[in-house]
């Protein structure tokens, strides 16, 4: 069995701290353990028998000498700070006892050291983090507080509780002496939003920025709200701003800039309105027009016709009769002309008809004076105001003589299709067609510009396609919330 010698040096080695057994009279060490050895760094042969001076141990002498004074008194030095220096220059932070023994029949002291030198330094980190924390806490110029969200026994959030608040809270919020009191007690009928959105990031812990406004506090924020420790802490920071004059010049910018628009609105719709009463005014000259010259002056050219014809049967000599003829012709010709300026003037079938009844009209009216025949094909169901019909109306018939004064063909399309947006209207020829630099310079020329303002009114537009050889494609496009 061990004898109790054997036992302590046993445990002398094997303690996890730095022991050191040293001469009462010449401080010399005599004992030193294994932590000794592993953590200064001198081995045992290099550290018996001499002193600590002698090894470079002592960082502060002053606390060495204080430590011996204290040894003489009371024979004993607990749990003293101290700093020491490794055999590699290294200084670490122990946590010193000493106190006099008899080893060996003489008088030594026994040292133990406990190495707190991570422990020092975690918490220097650790103060050095609080104190950062702690300026920037207070130095912010955005609120910040800590809160503790209450729930009811279904984790339903019901109110929360001020822990820890920054100087600028109260500038934030307009609240005051909050530390403590809960959300309601401060302002009782704050809304239940606030509650919502802070008890699910203290459950989820997943942070969380948005704005929001409270109708009670008057005030509007942009907040970032993030869970502290675990779920069960119930915690959360709060870093926020007021935002409140610039929402308010926000929302100003918003009404200014709706009311803009619905002015914009009302005198685009004012002069569409005009255009297509300018339409309608076009359309009604030319029904009078139209009328004078049924009225009147094609009615005096029939009487003229009749009259001829009746000095034709008095008269019997051949020169008189041929001169007769001559002027019958040419009397025809005029009534044929006033006919036709007549219907171009204003077409009988824009009275009340809808737009595909009067461009089959139209294509009918195309194939009897010029020969040329329009295919006609809709799949379009929307009604049409008769501003508008008469508009979309002429715009096809100008397009048409286009084709029958440049294309040379005896064909074209007039397709008419509804997207979701537009009314579209395409007319088509597969005639002589125009190089794209060519389009451009005859593009104005071809009546077109005249067709593109009178679509801006609506907000219309058109488009055109066309190469030499392969034909034309203009497409009309007309918005269906103008109609």
């Amino acid at each position: 069995m061990p004898s109790s010698e054997e036992n302590f040096y046993k445990i002398f080695n094997l303690a996890p701290m730095c022991m050191a057994i040293s001469s009462a009279k010449t401080e010399k060490l005599l004992l030193v353990n294994d932590c000794f050895v592993r953590l200064t760094g001198f081995s045992r042969e290099e550290a018996l028998g001499k002193n600590t001076l002698e090894l470079g141990i002592w960082t502060d002498h002053s606390a060495r000498a204080s430590g011996r004074e204290q040894l003489k008194k009371s024979n004993t030095i607990e749990q003293t700070e101290v700093s020491l220096r490794m055999k590699d220059g290294e200084v670490r932070t122990f946590i010193l006892s000493s106190e006099l023994i008899e080893f060996k029949g003489e008088p030594a002291i026994l040292n133990a050291a406990i190495d707190i030198t991570e422990r020092k330094q975690a918490e220097a980190a650790r103060e050095q983090s609080e104190s950062r924390y702690r300026t920037l806490f207070n130095s912010t110029d955005e609120g910040f507080c800590v809160i503790e969200v209450l729930f009811d026994a279904q984790n339903k959030p019901l109110d929360y509780r001020f822990l820890e608040l920054n100087p600028q809270f109260e500038n934030q919020t307009g609240l005051k002496d909050a530390v403590g009191k809960t959300a309601k007690e401060l302002v009782p009928k704050l809304e239940q939003h606030w509650f919502d959105i802070y008890g699910k990031v203290a459950l989820e812990g997943e942070g969380f920025r948005f704005e929001n406004g409270s109708a009670e506090m008057g005030r509007w924020f942009d907040v970032y709200a993030f869970r502290i420790g675990g779920s069960e802490s119930r915690k959360v920071g709060i870093l926020f701003k007021d935002i409140t004059e610039q929402k308010q010049a926000t929302l100003a910018l918003q009404e200014f800039s709706e009311n803009l628009e619905s002015q914009v609105r009302l005198r685009t719709q004012q002069v569409r309105d005009l255009a297509g009463q300018l339409t309608l005014a076009e359309t009604q000259e030319r029904a009078r027009l139209a009328q004078l010259l049924h009225d009147e002056l094609q009615q005096q050219l029939y009487a003229l016709q009749f009259a001829l014809s009746d000095v034709q049967r008095y008269l019997n000599r051949p020169e008189a009769n041929e001169a007769l003829l001559n002027a019958k012709t040419l009397l025809k010709e005029a009534l044929e002309i006033c006919r036709n300026a007549t219907t171009n003037l204003s077409p009988p079938i824009l009275k009340g008809e809808g737009l595909v009844e009067a461009l089959q009209w139209l294509a009918s009216h195309m194939q009897d004076l010029y020969g040329l025949k329009v295919q006609l094909s809709s799949k379009a169901s929307t009604p049409l105001p008769e501003a508008l019909r008469v508009l979309l109306f002429s715009l096809v018939r100008e397009l048409l003589f286009n084709v029958v004064k440049h294309a040379k063909v005896e064909t074209a399309k007039v397709l008419i299709t509804e997207s979701e947006q537009d009314l579209v209207i395409q007319v088509s020829d597969n005639g002589m067609g125009m190089n794209p630099e060519a389009l451009k310079e005859k593009g104005t020329g071809l009546g077109l510009s005249g067709v593109r303002q009178r679509l801006q009114l609506f907000d219309g537009h058109l488009e055109l396609k066309s190469d030499p050889g392969k034909g034309t494609v203009v497409s009309i496009y007309m918005p269906l919330k103008t109609i």
